[in-house]
């Protein structure tokens, strides 16, 4: 858990990282109390991630980042696991690194909004996409 309004979520990956080099201050996901309310009353079906440590499965299976709604202060991912794909994003406006959004996508929205501007963390995650769709 965190302190009073944030629940740690998970860490960051080492290719995040290394990725996305001096964005983070941080390498400790967090959710806050009331975006996590959101997300179970709009996405239901994926509030199991969120819980008892899950959600670092859905970090360490990102693909790369996709400007899907673009924000200055947020940073889009694609995530693939367990033959399904994952949006979410990462804000990083505040001292601590927030979850934005998390929902469950389909591969025609992935390919229609994301497919020319994903940059692939690493060239195996590139063919492990393009193996999925």
């Amino acid at each position: 858990m965190g302190s009073k309004n944030r629940i740690l979520l998970a860490i960051l990956s080492s290719l995040i990282l290394h990725k996305l080099r001096n964005i983070f201050q941080d390498e400790e996901l967090y959710v806050t109390k009331a975006k996590l309310k959101k997300i179970e009353m709009k996405h239901p079906s994926e509030c199991s991630f969120l819980y008892h440590g899950n959600f670092q499965k859905i970090i360490d299976n990102t693909i790369g980042t996709c400007s899907y709604k673009y924000e200055d202060t947020i940073i889009n991912f694609v995530s693939i696991v367990d033959d399904s794909i994952y949006l979410f994003s990462i804000s990083t406006s505040n001292y601590h690194v927030y979850l934005g959004t998390f929902f469950k996508s389909d591969k025609r929205k992935i390919l229609k909004q994301c497919n020319e501007n994903i940059n692939f963390l690493s060239e195996s995650k590139r063919k492990a996409f393009e193996e999925f769709i």
